[in-house]
């Protein structure tokens, strides 16, 4: 996904600088503070990609290993054991989503975690170091550190010592990953959510749609997990299945309501974390002699379900993943061989040409780009095309760009170039035309005062 590739740029900027960005913080455009910095400590002994590779992997492995810790817990049968650790590693994209290089595996894996040493509760210094740490991973997952500190402050009433201990650790450790927060990326919280909501806010995308897709992912990562059929039986199962229904619902709504917009992208990646709450609440209800019974069929419906979609997707999913590297990698070398490192090119997807070459960059979303962000926000008034053509206007003259790049899916879609045009600007076609599936236009001048004005 080229937007894990923003990762390694940041990570890059982290220890070199950036040169495709000089002006933006280094940790700009990610999502997850703690994702990045693990990131970067593995490519100080890794190459990049493998860093990022290992990563990715190393969650999906935490993931499997919370499964199985719960399992062990609860004195689970070695088959029932076998088949949860099974659904966890092939509910939901394995290969577009799990291993997507963002920091979607690393919250699925530390959201169960988070559950697991709730329900056991025997490590609460433990919880309370992964409490402080959630909001830095996902931001969504602040609700769910609020809630655990809460809980584990309720079940500490008798241990003053453990109580104060727990507090200190949380407070710090919070306050420290607050502080890296603020001081590499400029703000508390991560601006890629609300630059990409704003961005495509602007163009009149059918958000009913949107939402009867999330639910319908939804209702599929449910069926694959049981998150969803075991929503009534969690309620009834105890304090953290409750938990984990009332944050799996919650954040549900508050996604598909508030970023309604970007909710579908990435294969609704936004919305995996109904995964470790199903795998959860699925787990501790066939430890629960009343539910064993109905729990063993969705875990049975799941294994099955999910070893026809494996036959069926991973081979087509792992094919779509080496077509994108290869276009990637096209794209970034005719870069290279074609346009100096100091003409400013305006483009969409920033993640691997920012990995693999020093060309100075604007990222008209505005994940790299803050002023993109800025510039989208005057014009969020101005829903549609012509909101559009004036912010894209605008981001040529403020970022004195020579070079404008989007993938014809892109260009297709939102008719940029065009927009462009209309809008006043000469665009030339470059003597040696354009990478592949991409349109590339040298900007020459405004023919006319463009409206943005």
């Amino acid at each position: 996904m080229d937007d894990a590739y923003i990762v390694l740029n940041n990570s890059d900027a982290l220890l070199h600088g950036d040169k495709n960005f000089p002006d933006a913080r280094p940790l700009l455009g990610s999502t997850s503070l703690i994702h990045t910095l693990a990131v970067t400590a593995l490519s100080v002994v890794l190459s990049p990609e493998l860093a990022l590779w290992v990563s990715a992997w190393a969650s999906v492995l935490v993931l499997m290993l919370g499964v199985l810790h719960l399992c062990l817990h609860l004195q689970l049968s070695s088959l029932t054991t076998t088949l949860l650790v099974v659904v966890s590693v092939t509910t939901g994209d394995l290969f577009r989503v799990h291993l997507n290089g963002l920091e979607t595996g690393l919250m699925m894996a530390t959201t169960l975690w988070a559950l697991v040493l709730l329900h056991i509760g025997t490590r609460p210094v433990s919880l309370a170091a992964l409490a402080a740490a959630l909001p830095f991973i996902r931001p969504e997952l602040g609700l769910l550190s609020l809630v655990v500190m809460i809980c584990l402050w309720g079940d500490l009433k008798h241990d003053a010592q453990n109580r104060k201990l727990i507090q200190i650790i949380f407070i710090l450790l919070a306050s420290f990953l607050l502080s890296l927060q603020v001081i590499l990326s400029g703000s508390a919280l991560p601006s890629t959510g609300s630059a990409k909501a704003h961005f495509f806010g602007l163009y009149p995308f059918d958000q009913a749609l949107i939402m009867h897709r999330g639910i319908q992912i939804i209702s599929g990562l449910a069926m694959d997990g049981a998150a969803i059929p075991l929503l009534a039986l969690g309620m009834i199962c105890g304090r953290t299945t409750l938990i984990a229904t009332g944050f799996g619902v919650i954040t549900s709504c508050l996604i598909l309501g508030a970023y309604s917009e970007i909710a579908d992208q990435n294969y609704f990646r936004y919305l995996y974390f109904v995964i470790p709450m199903g795998l959860f609440n699925l787990t501790v209800a066939l430890s629960t002699p009343r539910l064993q019974k109905v729990g063993s069929v969705f875990l049975w419906a799941a294994i099955a379900i999910n070893l026809v979609l494996a036959t069926f997707t991973w081979p087509r999913a792992l094919q779509e993943v080496r077509t994108k590297a290869v276009s990637l990698a096209a794209t970034a070398r005719w870069i290279d061989e074609n346009l100096h490192a100091e003409d400013t090119l305006m483009l969409h997807d920033v993640g691997f040409v920012s990995f693999a070459t020093d060309q100075v960059l604007f990222d008209i979303v505005g994940l790299k780009s803050p002023y993109a962000q800025t510039i989208v926000e005057d014009y969020a008034f101005q829903k549609g095309l012509p909101g559009l053509q004036r912010a894209l206007s605008k981001m040529v003259v403020q970022s004195k760009a020579c070079y404008f790049l989007a993938s014809n899916s892109w260009n297709d879609t939102f008719n940029m170039t065009e927009l462009l045009i209309q809008d006043g600007w000469r665009l030339e076609p470059h003597p040696s035309g354009s990478p592949p599936n991409h349109v590339l236009f040298q900007i020459v001048a405004a023919e006319v005062q463009p409206t943005w004005e």
